[in-house]
């Protein structure tokens, strides 16, 4: 069973043939939408963009006070060569946003990189509600799986956010060595 992505039906559609059944996608609107389930033995689900979800104000207003431009941050910070050795375990969270302020520093100057580091991390998101109701419900017939990019601090946000006993097993990019694969 695939517990949410952000990708929509038609990526569920195409999933294994395996005991896994859709329940639940999550649209980029934000609308929730759930199918008739099979039966089923585990549930996956992922994390960032179904069931987290960040603010992005601080972000944009950092990049404002700084002069860059909607989205620098994380356009530096998510180049596809530095996010793939963060969210595979070859550098920790730290070294990636440590390397994301050395980036920006190349770019703006050294006034003001880490201060919009600290402002594009400081929060470890917020939970969907009405998402994780649905992990709980789904929890209590099979095991639910969070299967996850993400950087060695994923289980410092989750604590954080008090949802890291939500779920039965937690897959993590960064601790496997391996990204999910990307149809």
């Amino acid at each position: 069973m695939d517990l949410g992505t952000s990708r929509g039906p038609d990526h569920l559609r195409r999933r294994s043939p395996h005991r896994h059944c859709a329940l639940l996608w999550v649209r980029h609107d934000g609308c929730h939408d759930v199918c008739q389930p099979r039966a089923c033995s585990r549930c996956r689900c992922d994390l960032d963009g179904v069931i987290r979800h960040f603010d992005e104000a601080p972000q944009s207003e950092m990049e404002l006070e700084l002069g860059l431009a909607s989205g620098f941050i994380s356009r530096v910070a998510f180049e596809k060569n530095l996010l793939h050795r963060a969210v595979t375990g070859a550098i920790s969270d730290e070294q990636w946003r440590a390397s994301t302020v050395t980036e920006l520093a190349r770019g703006v100057g050294q006034d003001g990189p880490e201060r919009a580091v600290q402002a594009w991390s400081s929060s470890s998101g917020r939970i969907d509600s009405q998402v994780l109701a649905l992990v709980r419900q789904v929890r209590a017939r099979v095991p639910v799986v969070l299967l996850t990019h993400a950087t060695t601090r994923l289980r410092v946000d989750l604590a954080a956010l008090d949802v890291l006993s939500e779920f039965n097993a937690i897959v993590s990019s960064a601790e496997t060595g391996f990204p999910k694969p990307d149809p």
